[in-house]
């Protein structure tokens, strides 16, 4: 299993597929699970952003689930 690992805000949105803007507005509401390092620094844990995309079950949140997964796949196939 690969290791979880904490992501930025941009390696966050560049997982997601979505931009670092819609992130911060998904923090800001409360929807999206973040580490608060500080006040003002937040990370992502890669581990928790895969379950949160698991649980959701609109059509919109399936899209953006299939695209991080087969980015992954690609990302796994390049490392090999």
């Amino acid at each position: 299993m690969e290791e979880d690992r904490l992501l930025t805000v941009v390696e966050a949105a560049h997982f997601l597929s979505l931009a670092p803007g819609s992130v911060y507005h998904l923090i800001s509401q409360r929807r999206i699970p973040v580490v608060r390092i500080s006040a003002r620094c937040v990370r992502f844990s890669r581990n928790a952003l895969l379950k949160w995309l698991e649980g959701m079950s609109n059509p919109l949140n399936r899209t953006i689930r299939k695209e991080t997964q087969l980015k992954e796949e690609k990302n796994n196939d390049s490392e090999s």
